[in-house]
């Protein structure tokens, strides 16, 4: 950190407080001096501004970030994104502190919710608390039924092994892989250590030519007599996944999952997504105010929560590539920005 005197003399040449610049260029108090000490520079708009107010050039005013690229290639929004930091998951409190319990104690979750809802990051949440933050007593795993690995019952079993690093058989095939798992579980509980598996895209498993309901009734067997917590998730109840393939509705696999299911976020967290996001990304209160009314969904007062990361972004990069075109509080603006919203939107989330 290198305090940018620069800024700082030019603010006091003219004798205006941090709070009046801010006003006049339309950021905070905060944000500015967070530039002048050298913590964080101006996006290019920004930058535009306190040159014209100081009738300075960005040569002048910020000569350590002459070269320096600007956030093209990064941003703030995490759309399309994997989870890698517990500060980036806002929102379902009541759904974590569920999860966490369960998986703590030994106990099967199932998470249900339409495409991009979060389900996967909140499997990724769980991963990183349990990596960050337990103690070492508790092996969390995580494995998309999807993957070319999982590809046959086979695949999906020894991908269960490699996710929680257990050793392949001598000869891994279904049966020796399935009584691995089962002694390696057997040892941890006896332990009291507790081994926690996280299937991600569950359909993924019951499109498999070779589908087998034995398998999973298997793995219900494990998980209810030792500590093993299957945390699952999917589209749809698990009952109606697997009746459609197996075509049973009474299979015992079901009896051990408490349902958690993910919908659209709430004002409040969508209030609370924008503040702390719109922080981060330099935010006006009109930028905070327009991604707040563009994702909303207008029959409820309700957000999805790739909308918000999807919109935020569209925002952030007009903001800082578009220059005079940048025009928020223009209405013309604001209608091509909800068309591309709905563009961008479409067949990526559910209505």
């Amino acid at each position: 950190m290198k305090l940018n005197t620069a800024l700082t003399q030019a603010r006091k040449h003219h004798c205006w407080s941090q709070e009046e610049v801010a006003s006049m260029i339309g950021t905070t108090q905060a944000n500015l001096s967070r530039w002048e000490r050298g913590i964080t520079s101006p996006m290019p708009h920004y930058t535009r501004k306190l040159c014209e107010l100081y009738q300075k050039s960005s040569e002048e005013l910020f000569p350590r970030v002459l070269h320096q690229r600007w956030d093209e290639d990064s941003s703030f929004f995490l759309c399309n994104a994997t989870l890698t930091d517990l500060n980036e998951f806002f929102g379902r409190k009541r759904e974590i502190l569920t999860l966490l319990h369960r998986a703590r104690t030994g106990q099967s979750t199932s998470i249900i919710g339409p495409r991009r809802m979060g389900k996967t990051w909140l499997l990724h949440y769980l991963c990183l608390v349990v990596k960050e933050e337990w103690e070492n007593k508790y092996t969390i795993g995580y494995l998309d039924a999807t993957s070319p690995r999982c590809s046959g019952m086979v695949g999906f079993t020894k991908e269960i092994l490699r996710a929680l690093n257990i050793p392949l058989p001598d000869e891994p095939d279904l049966k020796n892989n399935l009584i691995a798992l089962e002694d390696a579980v057997a040892q941890k509980t006896a332990n009291a250590e507790v081994f926690i598996l996280c299937i991600d895209e569950f359909e993924g498993i019951c499109k498999q030519p070779d589908f087998s309901l034995e398998v999973l009734e298997n793995l219900r067997a494990i998980a209810q007599r030792y500590l093993l917590s299957l945390i699952i998730a999917s589209k749809e109840p698990l009952l109606d996944v697997v009746a459609r393939v197996a075509g049973s509705e009474t299979s015992p696999f079901f009896n051990i999952f408490l349902q958690l299911r993910l919908g659209r976020f709430s004002r409040h967290d969508a209030e609370l997504f924008a503040r702390v996001k719109g922080q981060q990304a330099q935010f006006t209160e009109q930028e905070r105010l327009l991604l707040l009314e563009c994702s909303q969904d207008k029959e409820h007062e309700q957000w999805h929560p790739w909308l918000l990361q999807f919109t935020g972004e569209l925002i952030y990069q007009d903001k800082i590539l578009a220059a005079d075109n940048y025009k928020p509080d223009d209405p013309t603006y604001r209608a091509e920005l909800l068309q591309r919203i709905e563009d961008g939107s479409r067949g990526v989330i559910e209505t």
